[in-house]
Formats: structure tokens, sequence, C-alpha cells
């Protein structure tokens, strides 16, 4: 079974967040890989898309995912507490833009659930 890792970004009530290149908007994440812990992935993740290395995790949710009514993946969800460097695009064919929002994080919750 695939793994994944979400990481929530807090600062000054706005959500660190990356515009896609197909104008949608996400937080940081990523695969699991077969020889990391979902932790580590974290840690990986955060370095690669935007460039920060995390120095405090909590894990605040996990959870499966069905697809086409089959479980598919187990998703993790960290809240990153603190971290060292400026966030940063460091992926700029996958995403335009980071930054910090909230709306925006609003808006791609409810247009995922409708």
């Amino acid at each position: 079974m695939d793994r994944g890792v979400f990481m929530i970004i807090k600062r000054a009530g706005k959500y660190l967040l990356l515009e896609k290149s197909n104008s949608r908007f996400c937080v940081p994440a990523g695969k699991v890989e077969k020889d990391e812990s979902p932790f580590q992935a974290a840690i990986r993740e955060l370095q690669e898309e935007v460039g920060i290395t995390a120095t405090r995790l909590t894990l605040k949710e996990s959870f499966f995912y069905k697809k086409n009514g089959k479980i598919s993946h187990k998703v993790f969800i960290y809240e990153v507490n603190q971290y060292i460097g400026k966030p940063q695009n460091k992926e700029p064919k996958k995403h335009k833009r980071v930054f910090f929002g909230q709306k925006e994080l609003i808006n791609c919750i409810i247009s995922s659930s409708l």
C-alpha cells in the first residue's frame, strides 16, 4: 500500500501554500519512499519542495484514502511546529509560487469536497 504525507505550516494565521501550475492550491506533500518512515518523508519533502528543514513536527492525523471504493493510500498529516530557512519555490516546474495565505486554502477545501 502506498503512503503519503501532507505538511501544515501556519504562521500569523496563514498557511504555507503552493500554487500548482494548473492554478490549484495545495500544502507541501509527497509520497513516502520504500526505505523511509512517514516522519522522514515529511522532512525530505519539505526540503525538496520549499527548501526548509523541519526541526519539530507533530503527527496530527492519519487515515486511509479510498480510490474507486478501495483503500489505496495511508496518509499522514503533520503540523510543522518549527523550521529553519525561508520557504521558497524549489520545484518551479510543478509550482507557480509558494506563499502564506488563508482564503486560498479554504477555497481549495471547498472545491475539492464538491
